[in-house]
């Protein structure tokens, strides 16, 4: 049985369960509604899953490390497991999963995942640290994956801080490098059949932040991030809610070799080692539209 714990302040409130330690309420005091999408629809049951300890599908479903073969699903396994609520305090909530029995049979790493929820004013931040326990190097890659509802596509877009001239799409759930979109602007009308084809992945991202703006009610949710290398956009149905990712990893390539540490966008964390990943969400009232 999961527990849910919550934090808020004068602007925000948040709740989190300790299944996959996923935020799944953050509600806006400022603007009275709730920010993240909730599964009315049965659309995407989810609101915003941690990505680990592979972000998007390996091909086949599976990977070889040091000869052998270990199999794993879409996204990782962590969005699925029991956290242990580690700080609960003010206005920051800490979770930690470490490995285990179960976690073995997918990923033989001794490791500790971290995942903390911190919220200042109008703005959380959200801070994944990933450390290796074991005695061998430990590849890996981690995501984000925040689900946030809109009122109407038409009165919504998308704005990148710097002009990200092309993006990629997947070709039966794995990314295609070979193929760029191209873009003429940083900033991203939503349509309905946009993500028809999947999601839209941008390499080697410049932006230092992504707007997601509602031109009617006058309100800016900004996206701070922090060296992301890949970032996707995706929805199952963006005439209610957009999905902003920031990733430190990717889906895998057609062909690509079976082995893991060989996987575009994996890191290597070596023995004791760790490292840290975040991004906040900031709201913006506007004065006007900045259309």
């Amino acid at each position: 049985m999961s527990d849910w714990y919550q934090i808020e302040n004068s602007d925000l409130t948040l709740q989190v369960t300790t299944k996959g330690a996923e935020l799944k309420r953050l509600f806006s005091k400022l603007w009275n509604r709730e920010l993240l999408w909730q599964d009315q629809d049965k659309l995407w049951n989810r609101t915003s899953p941690v990505l680990f300890p592979i972000v998007g599908k390996l091909h086949q479903d599976s990977y070889v490390l040091n000869g052998k073969k270990y199999e794993m699903m879409q996204h990782g396994f962590a969005r699925d497991l029991e956290f242990e609520c580690t700080a609960y305090e003010g206005e920051r909530l800490e979770f930690l999963l470490r490995d285990s029995e179960l976690t073995a049979t997918f990923f033989p790493f001794k490791f500790s995942l971290y995942l903390e929820y911190k919220i200042s004013d109008r703005k959380l931040t959200t801070k994944y640290t990933v450390i290796n326990n074991d005695v061998e190097e430990m590849p890996f890659s981690i995501g984000a994956h925040p689900g946030f509802s809109i009122q109407h596509f038409k009165q919504s877009y998308v704005q990148f801080s710097h002009f990200e001239k092309e993006y990629y799409k997947l070709n039966a759930s794995y990314v295609d490098f070979t193929r760029a979109h191209p873009l003429s602007s940083s900033k991203l009308e939503l349509t309905p059949d946009m993500f028809k084809d999947d999601a839209w992945i941008f390499k080697d991202l410049q932006s230092k932040y992504v707007d997601l703006i509602d031109i009617k009610r006058l309100e800016m949710l900004r996206m701070h991030l922090d060296k992301t290398p890949y970032f996707g956009l995706w929805s199952k149905d963006p005439q209610k809610f957009l999905c902003l990712e920031p990733w430190w990893g990717v889906a895998d390539v057609h062909q690509r070799s079976a082995d893991f540490k060989d996987k575009i966008g994996t890191m290597i964390l070596k023995p004791q080692e760790r490292k840290s990943f975040q991004f906040s969400l900031e709201l913006f009232n506007l004065e006007k539209s900045i259309e």
